[in-house]
């Protein structure tokens, strides 16, 4: 399992070459714009991640879902950031399909209901709610 791990990561260099050098020879010297740009755009989609998981995470809390799928899809679009600059049509592709909305997982909105406003009680019993007023 190991070594068709390491020959997958070994023949994707190769895999990019391959594919640049077709897309040059459909393409001609465009090739170079293509590669600018999807640089370009890979860098201003990993600066933007840090606002984008801020972001899910403040929504998926005002809907009272689990923060862990916000984390998920921030996760996703940094590794799709990344997949940008590296020069190469294959993971380009590999970006661009990360790049896809995924459903979230059924499990994961059922786990939490959203609520009708503040609530009133806790899920611990041992907490009392009240008011108090100090006198001296």
């Amino acid at each position: 399992m190991l070594r068709v791990a390491l020959l997958c990561v070994l023949a994707l260099p190769v895999l990019e070459v391959l594919g640049l050098v077709w897309l040059g020879q459909q393409i001609g010297s465009w090739v170079w714009l293509y590669m600018l740009v999807t640089i370009l755009l890979g860098w201003g989609l990993l600066k933007s991640v840090r606002l984008t998981a801020a972001w899910v995470m403040l929504q998926s809390a005002r809907q009272q879902q689990l923060p862990v799928w916000g984390l998920l899809y921030a996760l996703r679009q940094g590794l799709a950031g990344v997949l940008l600059i590296i020069p190469g049509m294959f993971t380009d592709v590999l970006a661009l399909l990360l790049l896809l909305p995924w459903p979230m997982p059924q499990r994961w909105q059922a786990s939490v209901s959203p609520s009708q406003g503040p609530t009133t009680q806790h899920a611990d019993p041992d907490v009392l709610e009240g008011e108090f007023r100090r006198m001296d």
